[in-house]
């Protein structure tokens, strides 16, 4: 018999063992694992919260058909499950005993891969070891990756990003070369965690917060604790912070121009717009639309194009598909005096020289 979840107003961690339940409830049929896999896709947390209480569920080890599909699909992937296991410690409570820690990792890697087989999804994740040497992780265009360190730490890389890790005895270190980044740290008062972006670098504890690399600027996005602020010329040894330094939290953004170190800090009506791109959605308040047409463009290689300097500035307020640049340009086609042409180079947008 067929288990499908349906209470979605539950809090993650009990939606998690719902589809858990359901999993081993005699499998789920084709609509269901549809199902199953769109509310993975849903955020990063909903796979964090499946894969730990999953490694607290004896019988997924004792189940053939989920046993059979793992072993199929890390057979399709040619995943070193070996490596997975030996090389790496589990992201969760370290005090949990695994009879088949083994067999855990291998389930861990055959979920997230069962993800993307079943339909090029946006999201994979990895496990970060840890080393004295740095690891260097990034995104191509479109991609969204999720990396769950071996403290408990959990990054999300958004589309065309670029980080090093580095884990020593004192000290957690990311430096965020290009992009974007979700920040989900486990405190340790024993090692702070660093994150340098250019002219802007981030001391913290235990936070979760969002870091956003332009090229004209850098915007972090605190979503809960607190998170120091140091602009280029105060960076240094995480040791001692600088008396002058800004202490941004929960529900504040700070933003620091890149070419004159400028720092501005607000007050944010809410974060989730924020780390609305974790969910594969774009939400836009009065922003020009030519910085819009940027945003899409980061992930939907038909790019927008304006062709009209009179449009680029026109303000655009609504919540958007990320990957659905044709439901914008539908959007755009409905404005007065705008005209969308589909060519081969992208989607040009054009104004009628109509008056509003």
């Amino acid at each position: 018999m067929t288990r499908k979840v349906t209470q979605r107003t539950l809090p993650v961690s009990e939606q998690a063992a719902e589809w858990l339940v359901a999993l081993d409830d005699g499998g789920l049929d084709a609509a269901a694992k549809r199902e199953f896999l769109a509310w993975l896709k849903q955020s990063p947390d909903h796979i964090r919260e499946f894969l730990q209480l999953s490694a607290l569920h004896v019988e997924l080890v004792q189940n053939p058909e989920l046993n059979q599909t793992i072993d199929e699909l890390v057979a399709a992937a040619e995943i070193d499950v070996v490596n997975l296991d030996t090389a790496n410690k589990p992201c969760i409570d370290q005090s949990v005993n695994f009879k088949k820690p083994h067999r855990y990792w291998q389930a861990a890697a055959a979920l997230l891969l069962s993800i993307t087989i079943a339909g090029g999804v946006w999201l994979t994740q990895e496990l970060a070891s840890d080393t004295d040497d740095p690891s260097s992780y990034q995104t191509a265009l479109g991609e969204q990756r999720s990396i769950a360190l071996d403290d408990g730490s959990v990054i999300v890389l958004n589309t065309l990003s670029n980080v090093r890790v580095r884990y020593t005895g004192d000290q957690r270190r990311v430096v965020l070369l290009a992009g974007e980044v979700l920040f989900d740290v486990a405190k340790d008062v024993d090692r702070p965690f660093v994150v340098d972006a250019g002219t802007m670098q981030l001391e913290v504890l235990g936070t979760r917060f969002n870091v956003y690399r332009q090229a004209e600027e850098t915007v972090l996005t605190v979503v809960e604790g607190e998170v120091a602020v140091l602009n280029a010329e105060q960076a240094g040894s995480v040791a001692t912070l600088p008396e002058e330094h800004i202490t941004a939290t929960a529900g504040q953004q700070v933003v620091i121009e890149n070419a004159s170190g400028a720092v501005t800090q607000e007050q944010i009506p809410e974060a989730s717009p924020a780390i609305a791109w974790t969910e594969r959605k774009l939400v836009f308040n009065a922003v020009p639309l030519i910085e819009v047409a940027e945003e899409f463009n980061r992930y939907n290689r038909r790019p927008l194009r304006i062709d009209d300097s009179g449009l680029a500035k026109r303000p655009i307020t609504g919540v958007f598909d990320a990957h659905d640049a044709d439901l914008l340009a539908a959007f755009l086609a409905n404005q007065p005096g705008v005209v969308v042409e589909q060519h081969d180079d992208g989607i040009h947008v054009l104004g009628t020289g109509d008056v509003e």
